[in-house]
């Protein structure tokens, strides 16, 4: 009996210390150094883009203590409208082109009649 608590006492410790051995991966270790820091602000066509984008850019910041991105020029919001506009026009040219119909095939009793 004492036997089998002494084989237990050290199976439940020798499980534990190998928990220990290997140390948990972190910044400083260079994962950082898999991603790129941008240096102008990126903007996303949606805002679920968007929102990915920033959520990149601030853990980049937080963890790898990137410098923040500088503002676009144009801002996110002006090349959006921008890009809205240019929708609508192609949108209202588009239907402003006149759509042929196609030619109606002639009815089968008429394509017999013309055979004969």
């Amino acid at each position: 009996m004492r036997s089998i608590n002494l084989a237990l006492v050290l199976l439940s410790a020798s499980l534990l210390a190998a928990c220990g051995d290997n140390p948990v991966a972190s910044v400083k270790n260079g994962e950082c150094k898999a991603f790129r820091s941008v240096a102008v602000e990126a903007c996303g066509l949606t805002q679920a883009d968007q929102n990915v984008l920033d959520d990149y850019v601030e853990t980049g910041v937080s963890a790898c203590k990137w410098a923040r991105p500088q503002p676009r020029t144009p801002t996110c919001a002006a090349l959006r409208a921008d890009i809205e506009k240019l929708r609508q026009e192609s949108a209202a040219r588009a239907s402003a082109i006149p759509v042929k119909a196609p030619a109606k095939k002639p009815s089968l009793y008429r394509r017999l009649r013309n055979r004969l």
